[in-house]
């Protein structure tokens, strides 16, 4: 009788287990921050640096577990999975880009002399002003 081949089944779980952490991990690890980093009902404090780690842990899964769900999902030929990994990496980053704190531009002239703007005059016989 022939052999039937069969595929591995880890690279499956592997894509299950991607798929699970990044859908849960990456939401978990958010709120987590946030409610880390701001002050609710209250409370003694915010940590912001504590807030700012997780958001940093939920940016770095959201990232890495969709880019390499997305390269597993390709080399398996699952479509679908390809699609939702692009779709959440793609996701991730706008919302990384939208949340960069923005520094506006400063609000005097671009140039300040380091001189008075007026003319003055200077002792020693000369009343023309410096520079015309």
């Amino acid at each position: 009788m022939g052999e039937v081949e069969t595929e591995p089944v880890w690279p499956h779980l592997l894509l299950a287990l991607l798929t699970t952490g990044v859908l849960i991990g990456v939401p978990w690890l958010a709120l987590a921050g946030v409610s880390e980093s701001v002050r609710l009902f209250g409370s003694a404090t915010a940590d912001w640096e504590t807030g700012s780690g997780w958001l940093f842990a939920a940016f770095w899964l959201g990232v890495g577990g969709s880019a390499a769900g997305l390269v597993l999902a390709v080399w398996l030929r699952r479509g679908g999975f390809a699609g939702f990994f692009t779709t959440f990496l793609v996701a991730v980053l706008l919302v990384w880009l939208g949340s960069r704190p923005h520094t506006p531009a400063p609000a005097g002239p671009a140039f300040e002399p380091g001189g008075p703007a007026v003319c003055q005059e200077h002792s020693g016989g000369d009343n023309s002003c410096p520079g015309g």
